[in-house]
């Protein structure tokens, strides 16, 4: 790591989910970002008619800053989200918090 080097290129921290921080996690995610999507696939590829509809709308609307959690990545995260809102079904959008 030199003086030429810049944040963008250094390795993104990784989160490993488990038991214990995985519902404080999810409350950074949502209370960190002003747009969260927590959806199935990623907004390049859904991997759901509902979460394209999502996508699209935020699109629509020009918001293209937002985070999206692939909810199909760890089963874990799934799960816990659905507790975490107390609701069942994807995908989910958090706005400001």
């Amino acid at each position: 790591e030199g003086p030429d080097s810049h944040d963008d290129f250094k390795p993104k921290e990784k989160v490993e989910l488990n038991e214990e921080n995985i519902m404080k996690q999810i409350d950074d995610w949502v209370k960190e970002n002003k747009v969260v999507l927590f959806m199935k696939g990623v907004p390049q590829m859904p991997q759901c008619g509902f979460s394209k509809f999502a996508v699209e709308i935020l699109k629509y609307y020009k918001i293209d800053n937002f985070k999206s959690i692939d909810i199909l990545k760890d089963p874990l995260l799934r799960a816990s989200v659905k507790k975490y809102s107390d609701w069942n079904t994807y995908p989910q959008l958090y706005v400001g918090g």
